[in-house]
């Protein structure tokens, strides 16, 4: 339950900041997130 509470609170925030980031730095937020949440996962 903690993981998927964790894991939602950090889609939240990478959704907020994402959208103030440019197009450049935008691909590689979502880059290093999706290996956090992997990581997370696992």
């Amino acid at each position: 339950m903690f993981h998927m509470e964790n894991e939602a609170q950090i889609m939240v925030t990478t959704n907020a900041s994402i959208r103030y980031l440019r197009p450049i730095e935008r691909d590689t937020v979502e880059a290093k997130y999706s290996y956090v949440l992997t990581e997370i996962k696992n």
